[in-house]
This record gives C-alpha cells, structure tokens and sequence, in this order.
C-alpha cells in the first residue's frame, strides 16, 4: 500500500490497514493491540532485534497495570525489571471503533494523538539489566575510585542509555511515512530529518556497530550530566571505540558523526538531572548527583572494559 509523503495525511481506514496486514502473520511475539507493533516488529531491525532478545530471557508483555505504570511510568521501572514485565496499553479498538462509526471521515491530522506504547524502550532496559546483572558483579569498575552507590548509578546510567540509544539507532530504518508514525506512537526518541541524514551518513561511513557505539557513549555522557567533550577528547573518545585505523581517521573527520554524538546531549538537562536524582532517590540513595555523578566517562572506557563487554552481549557491539 503507498501512503502519503506526509503521514498526518494517512487515512484512519488506511492507517487499520497497514497495522493489519502485519498482523496476518500471526507472530506470537508481537502485539496485534499495540498500534503499529507488527508493522515495526517485520519492518525495523532494531525493534525485532530487541523484542527477541527479552522474550528470549524470559520477558513478557500484560496490558495490566500493575506497577503503576500508566500514572507515574519512572516509578515502575523496578517492578518491570524484577518480573521481565512490561505493560502496555490497547490503543487499536478505540480507532476500530472511530473508523466502524464514521467510514472514511477521519486522517490522523484530525485524531488526537492515541496513548503511545513504549515497549521498545522498556525492553531495552529488562535485556540491559539481564547483562548488566552478570557484567557488574565482582570487580565490577574496581579500577576507577568511585563509591559503591556512584556503581550503582553508572549501573543504571548504562542501561538507561541503552535503551536511549536502541531508540535513536532505530530510526535510521524509517523510510515511509507510515513507518515514520508507527515509530514515533512507540519510542522517546525521534530524529530531524537532519539528524537522521546524519545517521545513514554514519552508517555508510563507519558501520552500525561503530555507529552504535558512538551513540551508546554519547548518551551515557549526557545521562551522567557531563558536558560536551572538547573537539580533543572527542576525538580521544573516537580513538577508543573505532580501533580501525582508517576507519577512526573517517569518523573524526566526520560532521555526520559528531553531528550524532551531539544528539544525545539533546535531551532536557532539566529532564536528565529530574529522572536520574528520582530514581537514584528512590532506589535508596540520596547522596547529591554533583557528588554521586563524579564518574569520568572517558576513565571507564580506558581502564575497563565494561562498556564494551556490555555492548557486545547486547549485539549490539
């Protein structure tokens, strides 16, 4: 089926359509009430890649609230690690119902935006956690002079960004327009046409797993509430994660690749410092970010090997 260059054109009638015609496949691993689940599931890497990796350890999805997800989502995240559960909501019937009543009279321009899914990112994090929880034990960062809690925050600044860095990498596979609305109603994290210019640049030049890894890193820096790194530590950065001689000297060159680095710093400071002091806050630590955040990037990435480990169990390195 085309659809229009501009998806707020799509046709609600259009729009069941192409979530259906996924769903003739019947896959037990999507979820046919989640709009657009199916369409992403056979269409965009990233999303199957991170769907069958967490049911693989055992994740599951229920629409039962049962973490309080629905009121206050940054509370849940505990929960939703301890038992590989993932809520979610149904948001097909409500438009079956709208298309049954008036045929053919609404496009999305005129819907109100149906509640979103964040499946993929809640995934994310249960398959980062399940790394992590063998990656962190024992000498986990005993390199570095940082207390056991500002361990157990970098701990979930990984897989935090990991989930953030999932969601930026898939949008390089949105290509349509009905992809384009499918993705955004299921993830945090959606490109600029420029910034997605940017990524099949990366792409192109350095590969996903290098194109990954720069992102990967880029947001571990922002959700640790550093800077910017200067255009010499970034390019020392560059230098520890594309070992490829020819390959690093391309990356440094590149506007797409810093331009992509940048990208996670994107995020709302406010946000950041919001989201990480809760939840540091409620998982019983209440030292202060300036203090509980002094983790040198860059030192982690020289004198362990953690990140790389990580990135590698995830397939994604």
């Amino acid at each position: 089926m085309n659809s229009p260059a501009n998806y707020l054109d799509l046709k609600l009638e259009s729009l069941l359509k192409l979530h259906g015609q996924q769903q003739l496949v019947k896959d037990p691993k999507v979820l046919q009430r989640s709009l657009g689940d199916a369409y992403l599931y056979t269409q965009n890497p990233v999303f199957k890649n991170i769907r069958d990796q967490f049911l693989k350890i055992g994740g599951t999805f229920t629409t039962e609230d049962f973490c309080h997800y629905q009121v206050f989502p940054y509370a849940s995240l505990p929960q939703i690690l301890k038992l590989k559960k993932v809520p979610y909501a149904n948001n097909v019937s409500v438009l079956e119902e709208i298309e049954s009543l008036h045929p053919k009279r609404f496009t999305c321009a005129e819907l109100i935006k149906v509640k979103s899914n964040y499946t993929l990112h809640e995934s994310s994090h249960c398959v980062a956690d399940f790394y992590l929880e063998k990656i962190s034990a024992g000498t986990f960062l005993s390199d570095l002079k940082i207390s056991a809690e500002s361990k157990n925050a970098f701990r979930w600044i990984m897989a935090e960004s990991f989930a953030n860095a999932a969601e930026s990498f898939a949008n390089a596979f949105c290509k349509t327009s009905a992809h384009r609305l499918f993705f955004e109603l299921n993830s945090y994290v959606t490109h600029s046409k420029k910034v997605n210019s940017s990524l099949q640049q990366c792409l192109e030049l350095i590969g996903p797993t290098h194109t990954f890894s720069v992102i990967y890193v880029s947001y571990l820096y922002a959700n640790c509430l550093l800077p910017m790194p200067s255009h010499k530590q970034y390019q020392q950065l560059l230098e520890i994660l594309i070992p490829d001689t020819q390959l690093k000297a391309k990356a440094i060159e590149s506007a797409a690749v810093r331009k992509i680095f940048a990208h996670g710093f994107e995020l709302s400071l406010d946000f950041r410092m919001q989201t990480t002091g809760f939840f540091c806050a409620y998982m019983g630590i209440n030292t202060p970010l300036e203090k509980l955040l002094l983790i040198d990037v860059a030192e982690v990435l020289r004198k362990t090997k953690c990140v790389q480990d990580f990135l590698s169990c995830t397939h994604f390195g």
